[in-house]
Parts: structure tokens; sequence; C-alpha cells
């Protein structure tokens, strides 16, 4: 990602005459991090670092820092952005940084940059936390007030962190999110600042919600386009527009460059009316490709206690709006507010399930310092203090009305979802290698569109990739594995798979098992050795180790139906049977006949009592094991590179479960 804020801080500093020195440390080998360092602070001229983040870039932060004050003992350390912001009193000693400055930095460091140079008090500058070490003690100065006119701002130092070499850099073998164009150079900007909403997950650091004119905006653009040969924005707004007006001046002004663009939009600004799918198709024309949705939710009670100030019914139709206007949605649902039980998050478990085409996230959620979140956590006492959170593994525990046990349960099966069921495998119809991009071979596929059936050709695209389709929008999987998996393993992988699949046929399954934990030994991830070695443990009765070997098969990006079936069985015998039914019916989409998972699918219903319109995903660990029996195993493909692998189910279109299909829905067998 480009440094934008402290690109921003960067372009300040020398338009106020500050000698400044920039070091763009994401196109630097992390082994080679710390010696680029050494080799920058020889220069002894320096006497002030300055550099920022994200709290969830916290340890990486600090590891810097360590570094620096290790090589240059007498060198000034300043730290912005959230990471320090949100909570200045426990992040500056955390880090180790002398000064922090707090909110918008650009006029913060211009004061700063002026009272160290002529050895002034800090404390007369608004806007920073000063850390005495000899003291332990951290002091605020005064808050600084907001930039109102953000037009005033100078536009970020590109040059001085090489975005030239960032867009060189950005390609669709990395980042499926670039897939609606082969050749893409797309830039981060700004059209505005903040969030004038306070989702108590959410910390803003700059202050109150502000917009720059469309005439300064554009001017970046335009700037943009010209000298670095931008074709395509990341608008990183939080809140990109709340009103029509400002965004049909938007796609005016942007038409004419003939730029593809991503965004992020509340969900009630597209439901109120005010964003209709007229606009939508607007903008869709006018090179947008992409919106971000802040969805979180579709139960009204945890919708309530985020302060989202969204309702279920505004989700839905935002949702099936950004569809009939053919963009691409991209949106979460996290899971864990402090209210949150069983009955709530199986809500919206519920609600994805009948809308899996959505292709929205599935997570837990992150607690963060700085919002109403975490101070609600310190209250509760689910954090000790403010010191022991930042020894946390990661900042997504237990903040809700679950047990610990539960809540657990909930995150394994908010994994299993992600991981095993929101994929969506295209039909793939030519595959050629094309360039490689930093080491990873890049492909020209030629693929159908699960959603609406269309072929388009990608070049140089990541074979293991997501893509986007250009024509509906809808998100979806290439299924390289079918096709190249089988090459990509090393000859002795595929040697000890082939013994492996010979023993198995011949029913030698403890040879068969043996030579497919050797080929895994060479090469962890050969779907087709975790796929023997896991159907034999099922067989056997071992369902912990059976479901590892499966889902690790799963993991490669597999399509293949007859790995899910037995995947399924998995959890069916370790008492998961929602999931297990929904694995079944995934196993349906991906192939047109596998009778072992509508056999398997009818069994698990049985289990269930017939009962599927209120799927209990989450709930209390420690259920029975159940008798696998009667379920029907498939069996490892003869010839294991896939190609006797029935074709794929014909496509559905994208929310069918949303407009009341007639027919009965494979996913969620609704009629």
């Amino acid at each position: 990602m480009f440094p934008t804020g402290i690109a921003y801080v960067s372009a300040s500093l020398k338009a106020n005459g500050v000698a400044v020195q920039t070091l763009n440390l994401e196109f630097i080998p992390e082994d080679q991090v710390f010696d680029t360092i050494d080799k920058t602070l020889a220069d002894k001229t320096l006497k002030v670092v300055g550099l920022g983040g994200l709290y969830f870039e916290f340890d990486r932060i600090r590891s810097i820092i360590e570094q620096i004050r290790r090589v240059r003992p007498d060198i000034t350390v300043v730290v912005g952005n959230g990471v320090v912001s949100s909570d200045p009193k426990l992040m500056l000693p955390a880090l180790g940084a002398q000064i922090g400055v707090i909110g918008e930095g650009e006029e913060t460091v211009v004061e700063l940059a002026q009272a160290l140079e002529k050895a002034t008090p800090l404390e007369n500058i608004d806007g920073l936390a000063i850390f005495d070490e000899s003291k332990n003690e951290v002091t605020l100065t005064q808050a600084r007030k907001a930039i109102m006119d953000i037009d005033s701002i100078p536009i970020p130092d590109y040059e001085g962190f090489d975005i030239e070499r960032y867009l060189d850099s950005q390609n669709v073998v990395t980042y499926y999110g670039y897939s609606y164009m082969d050749n893409p150079r797309p830039s981060p900007i700004l059209a505005s600042r903040s969030c004038p909403f306070k989702c108590t997950f959410c910390y803003h650091s700059i202050g109150t919600y502000r917009k720059r004119s469309m005439e300064n905006f554009f001017a970046e653009v335009e700037m943009m386009v010209k000298k670095y040969n931008v074709n395509s924005l990341l608008i990183y707004d939080d809140l990109f527009a709340v009103k029509a007006s400002r965004l049909v001046e938007f796609c005016e002004h942007i038409e004419k460059y003939d730029l593809k663009w991503q965004v992020s939009m509340r969900v009630q600004s597209i439901d109120d009316g005010k964003i209709d799918t007229r606009l939508l198709r607007r903008m869709k024309e006018a090179g947008c490709v992409s919106i971000n949705l802040g969805l979180e939710s579709v139960n009204e009670k945890i919708l309530e206690s985020m302060v989202k100030k969204t309702t279920k019914r505004q989700v839905e139709t935002a949702v099936r709006m950004i569809a009939e206007a053919d963009l691409t949605m991209q949106g979460n649902f996290i899971f864990g507010d402090t209210v949150e039980t069983t009955d709530t998050a199986n809500d919206t478990l519920n609600w994805w399930v009948q809308h899996k085409e959505a292709a929205i996230q599935t997570d837990p959620i992150w607690v963060f310092p700085g919002t109403p979140l975490f101070h609600q956590a310190l209250a509760d006492g689910h954090i000790a203090s403010t010191e022991e959170y930042l020894n946390l593994p990661n900042p997504a525990f237990n903040v809700s009305s679950l047990d610990d046990s539960t809540f657990n349960q909930m995150k394994s099966t908010l994994a299993e979802i992600q991981n095993h069921l929101n994929r969506f495998p295209g039909t793939l119809r030519e595959l050629e290698k094309g360039a490689t991009h930093e080491g990873q071979q890049g492909y020209h596929i030629t693929i159908r569109c699960p959603h609406c059936g269309h072929d388009h050709t990608f070049r140089d695209h990541a074979a293991w990739n997501r893509l986007m389709c250009r024509t509906c929008g809808g998100l979806f999987d290439v299924p390289i594995h079918r096709h190249l998996g089988w090459s990509n393993y090393s000859v002795e992988s595929r040697r000890l798979t082939s013994r492996a699949t010979r023993a198995y046929f011949d029913g030698n399954f403890g040879k068969a098992y043996i030579e497919a934990r050797s080929a895994l030994f060479d090469h962890p991830c050969n779907k087709d050795a975790n796929f023997i070695a896991g159907t034999i443990a099922l067989k056997a009765g071992f369902l912990n180790p059976a479901a590892r070997f499966i889902s690790e098969a799963i993991q490669q990006k597999s399509d293949q139906g007859h790995i899910y079936n037995n995947y399924g069985i998995c959890l069916f015998g370790i008492g998961e049977i929602e999931l297990a039914l929904l694995v079944f019916r995934h196993a349906q989409l991906l192939e047109e006949t596998i009778d072992e998972a509508v056999h398997n699918e009818a069994m698990a219903l049985e289990a269930l009592g017939g009962e599927e319109m209120n799927l209990q995903l989450v709930h209390a660990p420690g259920r029975p094991h159940r008798d696998i029996g009667n379920l029907k195993i498939s069996e490892p493909p003869v010839n294991l590179d896939g190609s006797t692998v029935p074709a794929k189910a014909p496509f559905r279109p994208r929310y069918a479960a949303m407009e009341k299909p007639s027919r009965r829905d494979p996913m969620t067998g609704a009629a």
C-alpha cells in the first residue's frame, strides 16, 4: 500500500522549506529492512525520523523504532497516524518513540520541525504527545483543530515516496482487486477526510468529516494521469459520497479521463433514495468497478449496538441494487459485538447462507485502541489493563455475551465459511503462461463467470486469485489446481502420490496412507495426497486428522465436489451437522452429478429434523459425535490431475435467493 498519510506530511514539510529525506520501506525485502535503515541513518545530518501506521502494524513499527534507536540513540523519533493517536499514553511508551503527532499531521509537523530547529518548548504546539523517558510519563498538549479547508493541504509527496515504482509494482498477479483490467496503474487518492458516523468498532484520528472541492481533487487526478500514466483510482475515503448531487458531479468530471475507480459507501446512502439504481449504473458508465460497503451485520440488535444507524432492510436493498447495476460489491460481516449471542450470530449467518453469491466475508470483530468498543472492553473487564492489551496475540478476543468456548466455536465456524464455502469457481476455457511479477507466474486466462455466464480473458493474472467479472461484477475463483496443480508438484511428490493411488485402488490402505504422507512431507500442499490421506483416515473413523487433510486439499483452490463431499462427512461426524449440510450443497454446486453429496445432504437434513430455515451454525461446543455409517464417501478420481471429474453445473444468476427463484436453489435448498 502506498503511504499516503506520511506523503501528505512530507509535502507539507517541503512546502514550508524543511529539508526532508524520504524512504519507502515497502520496496525493501523484509530481510534487508534493518540494513537499509542502518545505511540511511549513517547520514549524520539526520536529526529526526518520522514514521507511522495503523494499529495492526504495531509490531513492525515498534521493531523499526527499536532498530533506529539502537543505531542512532541521539536521534528524535516521531510517530503518527492511528497507531499512536488512538491512545497516546499507552502507545507512545510501548513503541519507544519520544514524540507522537495526534490527529492530522500536516500543520503539526511543520511547527514541530521549526521548534526542534530553534530548540523552543514543544508544549506550546497543539496536537502532540511528548514522552519523558526519565519519568516514564506522557504529556499531551492541547488538541489541534481539524484543517477545515483541506484544499489548502499540498498534494502528497508522490515523487518522494517513489509513486512510479509503486505503480509499476501493482499487478493482477499479486492482488485480485485489480482484475477489472489487465495492466492496472492504480493510484490511491482522497476526496474527503474522516467520517461523520461513530461506529463502536471504528476510530477516526482526523476529526470531522470534510470534502475536497471537485476542482482541487481533479487537479490532482489530471497531474497523476499526465505525469504517471495512472489508469485507475483507489479512492481511500472512509465515506466517499453522502449526497447524490456530489456523486453526479463526480461522474461528470471523471468520465473524460477514462479511468476505473473504486470507492466506499454507506448502505443507507443507497437505500434512502439519495443514490438509486440509475445513479449506480451511471457510476459504472463513468468507470466505477467496485463499491465497498460497511455491512457488519443484518441483525437489528447488533446494528443498534454498533451504532451503525442502518437496518437489515437497508443492507438488503444496497446489496441488491449494486448487483442490479453490475458493480462489484465488497463487504464484511463482523461477529462478536458486546451484545452478540448465538441467536444474533446465527441470524446474520443464515442471511449469508441465503445470499452466498454476494461473497461477503465473515470475520470476528477486532478491538482497536481508541474505539468505544475498546473502552467498553476495559470497563467490562475483558481487558484487565491497557498494558495487558498489548500482550494479546491478536485483537480478535471475546467482548461479547458469549462464553469463551462458544466464542471460539463461532470463530471456528467463521473460518470454515470463509475458507471452504465462500468460493465460486468459474469454468476455465483457455490457460497459458504469461509474464511473471516478483517471481510469481502470471497466466492468460479465458474463463466463464459462474454468475452471469459471460466469458472474459484476463491477461497476466494470477491463476490462484479471485477475479472480478467485467460484465456483472461478480467475484469468482480460478479452478487452477484442476489444471495445473499436478504439474506444480515436485517429481518426487507426484511419484509418491501415484504409488499411493495404486495402493488405494488395490485396497492396500495402509501402504496408500504411508505413501500419501510421504508425498506430503515433500510437498505439503499436494491436494491429491491430502485427499487420499484424508479419505483413508475418514474410512478408518479418524475424523479430526481426516478433516485436517481434506481441509488442506480444499485450501488449494479446489473446485472438485468429491473433496467437499468427504469434508462434509468429517463435519457431520464431529457434530457440525449444519456446516456439513452447506458443504454437501456446495459439492453439488461445483459438479453436475455427485450422487454421494445428494444422498448425504438428505441424511444431514434428516439429522436436523428437516429444519433448515434457522441453522444453528453458532452453538455451545461439545456436541456428541455422529455415526457416519450411512453416509457415502467419494473415492479419489483415477486420474489425479482432475481431468476425469465431471463438468461443473451451469451458472446461477447472482443473488437468486433475493429474487425468489422458482426452482430449487442448490445452495440453500429453498424452493
